[in-house]
């Protein structure tokens, strides 16, 4: 274009070249710091790896986690820790690189992000280890727990008492282990949150959990009796179900002309169902006391006007029972009686009772 001389098509192709291999030995900068950054990553990630695989830790923390949690594939910890080094890595030569290129627009909040990550760090660090440690000490104190409780023989006792068919598969060490085991996480869960310094974050989950640590007595109290009122009610339920059936209460429905004579029914025993009853009303009375406790003034209140209402419709029921064993006691006697019409008078005389005692129930 020159020999041409075509100066004007030419100084901005010779202007575009000029930069062109003027950035040409910045971005093969870039490329050789990204190409260190990529060979050191790897070579760290590969470090960290092996290492970790020769000392198991990933069947260790593994077998913890099925164990807890119950799942059978979990992520190797060293995969995760070699690969969060691997991205730190890139990320800590990322700077440097947009620096060789001269790119101080993108470079300056990269860089900004890299400082606060970089010291945001240590924090991350203190979390970390009082979580690590806490989540041992926990899980160490859980085991110990529970298996002193078993030896203790709490499992053959909670089997006696009826409280293993509440549990289900669970036993009763293992149940008083885990709350040990949260019982202890909890404060640590607060300090690992006061170690990140985030106050926006952890000042609030901080407050929650101080709050329920201290509403933990009240809880625990709450539990108390509920599980000695479970236990007074099955005694106080078995007895008055005893008492009923030695007075015959089993054959009330006979007795009130709702059932026949020697009707077989595969029904539940009226005493049984007494006996249900009163250890309903015991535990409803402990629910009370134990949502008092904890704080649940309106669970109460609500729960006291369900009782209430409970008495008024068994009160009802009773006057109902009674309007029919009167009605057929009155109509046997009508019927024996020797004046006209005595079945037809028998029968009014037993519907009048029973609205009469409907009405009233």
């Amino acid at each position: 274009l020159n020999y041409v001389e075509l100066e004007g098509a030419a100084e901005p192709l010779n202007a575009l070249l000029a930069q062109v291999f003027e950035y040409v030995p910045r971005v093969l900068g870039a490329a050789l710091i990204m190409l260190v950054a990529y060979v050191v990553a790897r070579v760290l990630r590969y470090l960290i790896i092996s290492g970790l695989t020769k000392t198991r830790i990933d069947e260790r923390v593994s077998d913890q986690l099925a164990e807890v949690e119950g799942r059978e594939e979990v992520l190797p910890v060293s995969k995760m820790l070699g690969d969060t080094v691997y991205w730190l890595v890139l990320l800590l030569f990322l700077p440097a690189a947009l620096d060789a290129l001269e790119l101080r627009a993108l470079m300056e909040p990269v860089a900004g992000m890299f400082e606060e990550f970089v010291g945001f760090i240590p924090n991350i660090v203190s979390a970390a280890i009082i979580l690590l440690v806490g989540w041992f000490v926990a899980r160490l104190v859980q085991r110990i727990l529970s298996n002193l409780l078993a030896a203790a023989g709490v499992d053959r006792l909670s089997e006696k008492l009826g409280v293993q068919k509440a549990l289900g598969k669970n036993r009763l060490s293992n149940l008083i282990g885990v709350v040990a085991h949260i019982l202890i996480i909890l404060p640590v869960v607060i300090a690992a949150l006061d170690a990140l310094h985030l106050d926006s974050i952890t000042r609030p989950a901080s407050q929650m959990l101080t709050t329920l640590l201290s509403a933990l007595p009240s809880i625990f109290a709450a539990g108390l009796v509920l599980l000695l009122s479970y236990f007074v009610g099955r005694i106080v339920a078995e007895l008055v179900t005893n008492l009923l059936s030695s007075a015959g209460f089993d054959n009330i429905l006979v007795k009130l002309g709702v059932a026949k004579e020697g009707a077989s029914t595969e029904r539940r025993p009226p005493s049984n169902v007494g006996g249900d009853i009163v250890m309903i009303a015991i535990m409803l009375f402990a629910f009370i006391e134990a949502a008092s406790l904890i704080g649940f003034t309106n669970l109460a209140s609500l729960t006291s006007e369900l009782m209430q209402l409970g008495a008024h419709i068994l009160l009802g029921l009773a006057i109902i029972a009674l309007g029919l064993y009167l009605g057929k006691a009155a109509a046997g006697v009508i019927e024996r009686s020797q004046i006209k019409e005595n079945k037809l008078l028998a029968t009014i005389a037993r519907v009048a009772i029973l609205i009469l005692a409907a009405a009233m129930g």
